[in-house]
């Protein structure tokens, strides 16, 4: 993805570690860098990439924010020992 939005001259700053605002400051780029990648030639077709393929963008993005996430909410509500 990083390579993607540097393709697209974005800025390549991926969130921070730790607590976020309640707003999705990211969501557009990365549907932009999801056209961006179905565009390129695909396994069976060499004009574009299906969709499937493409999702996988979305779905790492996701995981990585909602793991994020889980784990400060964790750090946060553990009691102290």
């Amino acid at each position: 993805m990083v390579s993607l939005w540097k393709l697209m001259g974005a800025p390549v700053d991926l969130p921070a570690r730790g607590s976020f605002p309640v707003q999705d400051s990211f969501g557009l780029r990365v549907a932009v860098a999801m056209l961006a990648k179905s565009l390129e030639p695909g396994r069976y077709d060499k004009t574009h990439q299906q969709f499937e393929m493409i999702r996988k963008l979305r779905a790492a993005y996701s995981n990585k924010t909602s793991m994020i996430i889980l784990s400060v909410s964790i750090f946060y509500y553990q009691e102290p020992h």
